[in-house]
């Protein structure tokens, strides 16, 4: 349907929906369409086509698409003055959002990115929300090169990435600073005088705040951008004042909308399908790669004591590794072990006992990486032949894989989650 929308007028469309100008000038978070520009609102995501004249859209509207027209802009005025201070400061700089799930961060950072386009020589996006990740898959942290205003970074391309593993920072908050800051200095490299990081929604409780505080004090931004409703960060920026030089306070758009459980799923799963779109079915042998994240990557344990753990549990053993504190076993078939069993193996050995079944790693999700620990793709384990040493996983990627890392999301090779695992976990 074409749709009219007077000056100083905004209309805001709820996917899945696109939207074409048809005539006249319209901005969407300080991107501006050019006519016959059409612009895709993915289901769970709401976009502000601003009419900066009276103009004319084409909106072709999906099931379950929103459309709403308010007077004036959606973007708040503290909004437009952040930018133009943050426009002042002397360069290189990084700028870091902060603020819960679904008050407009991911916007924020699309409006004052395409605002600093004009003035700034390298532009960079870090996206570190690890369960909603637009650049990059969930589960890993984004770096992007941005040339051109954009409204959506899922259609945009990572220049880089770094697989973490999980969908929620809490319990790998190491490897998401690790990340931060390796991609940081790869954007520095790139020559960027201007990065921006949006972080995960991650801010209520004890450790949370310690999470942001560490980050804020590891990454070192000039300027960091609370986005709050009710003083909810105040305890993240008043333990971070004099870290970072500038720190500003913001309220969150009236147009940002709550997303269901299921919608915030289902946009997961797109990401999740975008990086495994034509996987094929491949088999990389054990000994060729390094794996990491996974007691697999363990010495294997002697086959004394392989050869004790099998009589004890009355199970044979597909594989056994061992460190300081724990021994690990793959059993095979899908029998229970009796708590008696598991006390007489951890009295034996004097260390915790960690079983998993035959075919428990089915679907768990890893990164595939290189020698340099660059990203080259993501995987989701089909199967492990314990006997010939081979791990079956489905993949795009097609060349050589040095190292496989195990993450703790099940992702089927359609790209549906499935679920947590941390069976295969190690304190390696």
């Amino acid at each position: 349907m074409n749709r009219s929308v007077e000056k100083d007028r905004t209309i805001l469309v709820s996917g899945p929906s696109s939207v074409k100008l048809l005539k006249g000038k319209v901005s969407v978070l300080g991107a501006k369409l050019s006519v016959q520009d059409k612009v895709i609102v993915r289901k769970g995501k709401s976009l502000p086509f601003e009419a900066e004249v009276s103009s004319v859209l084409e909106i072709v509207d999906g099931r379950g698409s929103e459309i709403e027209e308010v007077d004036g802009s959606t973007i708040p005025v503290s909004w437009r003055e952040a930018v133009r201070y943050l426009l002042s400061l002397p360069r290189p700089r990084t700028v870091m959002a902060l603020g819960d799930v679904d008050c407009g961060k991911t916007a924020f950072c699309t409006f004052m990115i395409n605002n600093v386009l004009t003035s700034a020589s390298g532009i960079s996006i870090i996206d570190a929300d690890l369960g909603q990740s637009d650049l990059g898959p969930p589960g890993t942290i984004g770096l992007g090169l941005v040339k051109k205003p954009f409204t959506d970074l899922f259609f945009e391309k990572a220049t880089a990435t770094y697989f973490v593993g999980n969908t929620s920072p809490d319990g790998v908050t190491d490897k998401v600073i690790s990340g931060l800051t390796r991609l940081k200095e790869k954007a520095l490299g790139m020559g960027s005088d201007f990065i921006v990081i949006n972080t995960d929604g991650w801010v209520h409780g004890e450790g949370a705040r310690e999470y942001k505080v560490r980050m804020i004090k590891t990454i070192l931004p000039e300027a960091v951008i609370g986005i709050q409703i009710d003083g909810e960060l105040e305890d993240i920026l008043t333990s971070v004042k004099g870290n970072a030089v500038y720190l500003l306070r913001l309220g969150p758009s009236p147009s940002i909308r709550k997303r269901s459980r299921e919608e915030r799923k289902f946009l997961r799963e797109q990401g999740y399908r975008k990086l495994l779109k034509n996987a094929v079915l491949r088999s990389v042998p054990i000994g060729w790669v390094k794996l990491e994240n996974t007691f697999l990557g363990l010495e294997s344990a002697s086959s004394e004591i392989e050869l004790k753990l099998s009589q004890i549990l009355g199970r044979k053993i597909l594989c056994c590794r061992e460190d300081p504190s724990s021994v690990f076993a793959v059993l095979k078939g899908k029998e229970m072990v009796d708590d008696e069993k598991i006390k007489a193996v951890e009295e034996v050995f004097q260390k915790k006992l960690q079983m998993i079944n035959e075919s428990d790693e089915k679907w768990l999700m890893v990164g595939l990486l290189n020698d340099d620990r660059e990203f080259l793709g993501l995987g989701t384990i089909q199967g492990i032949d314990y006997e010939k040493k081979l791990l079956k996983l489905y993949a795009s990627y097609p060349g050589k894989v040095d190292i496989v890392q195990f993450g703790q999301v099940k992702v089927d090779r359609h790209g549906r989650e499935l679920g947590i695992s941390t069976s295969f976990l190690s304190e390696q």
